[in-house]
């Protein structure tokens, strides 16, 4: 599955930084629909 879209990411500084970016409406559903192979757990997609 791939997506190119052009955004503003931000960092969550914690004891394990992570970067996150936020999806459309239209492709986050795309996303919801195979979400057992597209993340790892609390909803988290890896890319």
């Amino acid at each position: 599955m791939e997506f190119h879209f052009t955004c503003r990411g931000f960092e969550w500084r914690a004891p394990s930084p992570h970067s996150f970016v936020p999806v459309r409406d239209e492709e986050s559903a795309d996303i919801r629909e195979v979400p057992a192979l597209a993340t790892y757990g609390r909803g988290v997609i890896p890319v």
